[in-house]
């Protein structure tokens, strides 16, 4: 009441309970139940003299709470006024005619003017109402909807059908959630690009692995999917050492080491110390799989 708070929120019993005089505006987040209520709760705006607005909000699914509630009544006479509130406010919120001479007419009045200028029907509208309207120049994104990691769409896609079968794969309404990261699929793709950035530039792919649980977190490789469909970072088989002589390479010439100069002799490692081949390993992506049926 005294103008610390711009704006209240209540329900009904609490709504009709205020008697502030500077109110600007009443707004109905439902059906009102009947015009009377509807009435009632508008005129809790402009008692100052001053110009207020009042806004229903309503949802066809309002209508048929409404129905709800009469459903629950026993006594008929009382079921019987409430579908006569029910049928009167239903054609007050659909009809094209001026929502002030309808009030006025469900009171017991017959104004000879036909149009009011102050609700929607008749042209009005609210300066606030029309600005929350207005667009906010945004665009709708299809990032998230289209196939644009197509390699790797491919891959989960194979993979599903060696899990479930191509029958169930191709019927679809399955709901399928991976591990990559987005972010390291742009890192993945943005250092292939820096490196190999001439035409005569070898193909080449990155996978990112995430070494706690192996959910892959990336899959990028420099050919497009639509001049080549093999996926090099999945078909592509090469032994793990391939990896590691780069590696091997660079610290060595961190260290000063002239390749070109130096030589070792090679020797088979005592039983005990030899690497475990992972060559024929293929890291499988983790999916958590939900049917829309």
């Amino acid at each position: 009441m005294s103008d610390e708070i711009p704006v209240l929120v209540g329900t009904l019993a609490f709504g009709l309970g205020i008697n502030k005089a500077a109110v600007r505006a009443v707004i109905h987040l439902a059906l009102p139940k009947s015009i009377e209520q509807f009435y009632q709760e508008a005129g809790r705006a402009g008692r100052d003299g001053l110009p207020a607005d009042c806004v229903l909000l309503w949802r066809k699914r309002d209508v048929g709470l409404l129905a709800h509630f009469i459903g629950q009544l026993s006594d008929q006479r009382e079921v019987n006024r409430a579908w006569d509130r029910y049928n009167t406010i239903k054609r007050f919120v659909e009809s094209a005619n001026c929502r002030h001479r309808q009030i006025c007419q469900h009171f017991g009045e017959n104004p000879k003017w036909k149009s009011c200028d102050a609700c929607d029907v008749c042209g009005s509208s609210i300066a606030w109402l029309a600005a929350e309207r207005a667009p906010l120049e945004t665009r709708r994104g299809y990032y998230y909807s289209e196939r644009i990691e197509k390699f790797f769409f491919e891959y989960v896609r194979e993979q599903l059908i060696h899990r479930y079968g191509r029958n169930t794969v191709e019927e679809g309404g399955l709901k399928v959630y991976t591990t990559i990261d987005l972010n390291m699929q742009r890192q993945a793709r943005k250092a292939i690009a820096e490196v190999l950035d001439e035409p005569e530039d070898p193909a080449s792919a990155i996978v990112t692995l995430n070494p706690e649980n192996g959910d892959i977190e990336a899959m990028a490789e420099s050919e497009s999917y639509e001049k080549s469909q093999y996926n090099l970072a999945a078909d592509g088989h090469r032994q793990p050492g391939s990896t590691f002589k780069a590696i091997d390479l660079a610290d060595a010439l961190s260290r000063g080491i002239d390749p070109y100069t130096t030589y070792y002799f090679s020797h088979t490692l005592e039983p005990g110390w030899l690497a475990i081949s992972t060559s024929s390993f293929t890291p499988l992506p983790r999916f958590r799989l939900q049917s829309c049926a």
